[in-house]
């Protein structure tokens, strides 16, 4: 995966003057007349004044320390999910943005979208009544087989120290290069932070945004293979809110589970094939 964080001037709309990734490869701008300078190390243009804003594309281990120097610099930023790769650091992007008052916005696309307002305002105005319990799913196909490369020299294409950062410094490989979500060190599983925090999070807006859970249990691990995948192929975990809770299911081993398409996403007729469908929020109230 391309380690890129794009750095843009905004004016009257935004231009992208920067792209910074430690791959050599080729840098676009047909869309606003010319193309970005290109550079490796996104700390050599934090001091341009006429940056304004960062977007963060890259695996979760880079992100708070991009955001945190990012704030630093006086810049905002778009960072994508999942916002940090542990609890706290996304305590100290959230200081970073206070401190130095700026706008740091996540990549999660839920929070603008119109079926989750109108979720929202059903559940809060008590037509299924007193919410119980929450179910969530990221039952992603699978079982995926894998077999971690052996470790080599780096690609004269790649900066590996520069990808790795603020993680542990370990030889090139080329699984953790390009699996790296299936790594403790730079994630937390395809499944389970990859592609749940959607669908949680809009239970969360859904919900009006709860606060802290009291207590959380979460167990799994490699039940299918087992290789040196860090992350678990299945995990469960239980939020209780005292009056409520919520039960998140991840995993990627069900070849007869399936997205929804987005024929059906952006329709306002079609419904999906519910028993199969492998993301999904449900509901439980005292009534119908």
């Amino acid at each position: 995966m391309s380690i890129v964080l794009g750095l843009w001037f905004l004016v009257k709309r935004p231009f992208l003057v920067y792209h910074i990734s430690i791959f050599h490869g080729k840098v676009y701008g047909h869309h606003q007349g010319f193309k970005p300078q290109k550079i490796r190390d996104m700390r050599k243009v934090l001091d341009d004044r006429d940056v304004d804003a960062v977007i963060i594309v890259t695996p979760e281990h880079w992100h708070a320390l991009a955001t945190v120097w990012a704030c630093q610099a006086g810049k905002d930023v778009y960072v994508e999910k999942c916002v940090s790769h542990n609890l706290t650091e996304g305590q100290k992007m959230a200081e970073a943005a206070i401190k130095y008052n700026r706008v740091v916005q996540a990549g999660l696309q839920n929070r603008s979208a119109s079926y989750v307002r109108e979720a929202h305002e059903y559940i809060t105005s008590g037509a299924l009544g007193k919410v119980v319990n929450i179910t969530v799913d990221e039952l992603l196909q699978g079982p995926i087989p894998f077999e971690e490369k052996e470790n080599e020299k780096a690609p004269e294409t790649l900066d590996w120290n520069l990808w790795l950062g603020p993680a542990p410094q370990v030889p090139y490989n080329i699984s953790r290069h390009k699996s790296w979500f299936y790594y403790w060190d730079y994630g937390g599983g395809k499944a389970m932070t990859n592609d749940c925090i959607h669908q949680l999070d809009m239970t969360r807006i859904i919900l009006g945004d709860p606060g802290m859970p009291r207590s959380v249990i979460s167990f799994g691990g490699r039940t299918l293979y087992d290789d040196n995948r860090d992350t678990p192929d299945f995990q469960t975990n239980t939020f209780d809110y005292g009056d409520f809770s919520i039960n998140l299911r991840a995993g990627e081993f069900a070849p007869y589970m399936q997205k929804v398409s987005a024929e059906v996403r952006h329709s306002d007729k079609l419904f999906p094939e519910w028993g199969n469908l492998s993301t999904k929020v449900v509901i439980y109230g005292t009534l119908y």
